[in-house]
Parts: C-alpha cells; structure tokens; sequence
C-alpha cells in the first residue's frame, strides 16, 4: 500500500459503503506482489445473469502507475478472486464471477485515463475482469467505455455497479483538497466539476453552488 493524499479517508468511507450493502470486507490481503488495502465480495442470485454471480472489488492505493502496471494488477487480482470465489457452483453452470481490480491514486496521466476508457480487460470463461482507475483529485472513476460482443449484455450494468459503489460522490467521500481552484473536465463527457468539492459545473457558473468555492 502506498500512501497518496486523501486515500484513508475515501477507504474508510468505500468500506464503510460496501459492508453497508452486504459485502464481506477482508483485509492484509496481497496479490502478489501486490498488498491490498481490502478486498470485499459478495454472492447473490441474479436474474439477469442466470445464476449466483459472485462480485469482488479489490482496492489498491499506488503511487505513479503505467498501463503495464494496471493490466498486471488486474489479471493478478482476478486469479485471486478466481481461487477464492468459494461458490459450490461450477463458472457457467449457474456460477459467474465479476473482478473490479481497483487502483486508487491521487491522479493519473492523462494518456493512461485514456488508454483505460478505450481497452478491453482479458476475457475469461464465465467471468469478467472490469478495472477502474480511481483519480482523488479528479474525483473521478475511469473505465473501459467499449462494449465487446462477448458479454455485451453485461457491460452496461457493470458500469452502473461501479459508478454506484466506488465514485467518491456515492460513497461520500468528496474531499476538499488543496489543488488550484480550478474546473476540473471529464475528458469522456466534457462535463465539469468543481475541483474543490467535485459538484458539477455549469460553464457560466463564477463559483460553486454547493461549496461557495470559486471556479
């Protein structure tokens, strides 16, 4: 674990979210040679899916990170969550699997953001590898926005589930931090957010409507 600006804090509040909503929350977990600030699970039958699918987010804080990094983290996290899905049903005999392998920083390159929006994860056999980036001073999540054929009717859900449970803004965690004052731009949708508190702007707006702050 490396320590970014903020990361306690959100951690303390995207557990607190997770255990909140029935995830079973471990900890001093490592996929090696990554440690693991937590990792949370939880199974539950799901129509949609067919069957009882288990769901695992496996959060890591770390410092400057490239796209090697990230795919080498995620592919490791999920034969984690592969090994110690714990379900008695066989993985596509009404058992599936959703890894989110988390990386959380205080921000990243905008090459990188990029790269994630527009790469696929590893395909595996009746599981899905779905890793986000999450950028504290952002206060943004960043994820593969393509929608392959294979499992195409999953995706949409799974960015749902993750905007849902890990975005700073769901779990409460929005900080004040000390960056300059200025807007800060998703680079998916051009939508912008104060970069004080992370409510979003309007562009004729000279300050924030929600913190006061000056934009």
């Amino acid at each position: 674990m490396v320590k970014v600006e903020g990361h306690e804090f959100f951690l303390k509040k995207l557990e607190q979210r997770l255990s909140n909503n029935g995830f079973e929350i471990k900890r001093k977990i490592s996929a090696p040679p990554y440690p693991l600030d937590f990792v949370a699970a939880k199974s539950s039958w799901e129509v949609s899916k067919f069957g009882k699918m288990t769901r695992f987010i496996l959060a890591a804080t770390m410092g400057s990170v490239d796209s090697k990094t990230v795919q080498d983290f995620s592919s490791r996290s999920t034969k984690y969550a592969l090994d110690n899905r714990g379900s008695m049903l066989p993985r596509g005999m009404g058992g599936s699997l959703l890894s989110v392998p988390v990386v959380i920083s205080e921000d990243f390159e905008q090459s990188l953001k990029k790269w994630m929006i527009e790469t696929l994860a590893e395909k595996h056999w009746a599981a899905f590898e779905f890793p986000v980036l999450i950028s504290l001073k952002d206060q943004q999540l960043y994820y593969c926005k393509k929608t392959p054929v294979w499992g195409a009717a999953y995706y949409k859900g799974f960015r749902e589930f993750v905007e849902e449970y890990l975005s700073p803004s769901a779990v409460g965690a929005v900080l004040a931090q000390p960056y300059d004052a200025r807007p800060q731009q998703d680079i998916i949708t051009n939508k912008k957010f104060c970069a004080n508190c992370g409510t979003p702007i309007s562009s004729g707006d000279k300050f924030c409507g929600s913190c006061g702050g000056k934009v």
